[in-house]
């Protein structure tokens, strides 16, 4: 009885050294996670703060009009060539 009670012991702790393992290495695992998703964020906002820095830095102009116009332009000169 003494053995298979020191046995039932060791089992026991081995299993809750399993879980303890198993627990840290699921909240290191969440913690990466979260950290991957600030670190993406981040990346976004920078990467947004920049688009908009040079949407202002081009002298209030709507980029779309602006690429609108080149193509009536570009259709325009090739009209003309054309005749």
């Amino acid at each position: 009885y003494y053995r298979a009670g020191k046995a039932a012991i060791k089992d026991a702790a081995a299993e809750h050294e399993k879980s303890e393992r198993s627990r840290a290495r699921f909240e290191a695992r969440q913690e990466r996670i979260a950290r991957e998703a600030r670190e993406r964020e981040a990346v976004r906002a920078a990467r947004k703060a920049a688009a908009q820095k040079k949407a202002a830095a081009a002298d209030g102009e709507d980029p779309v009009q602006a690429a609108i116009a080149r193509a009536q332009a570009r259709k325009a000169k090739a009209a003309e060539q054309d005749s």
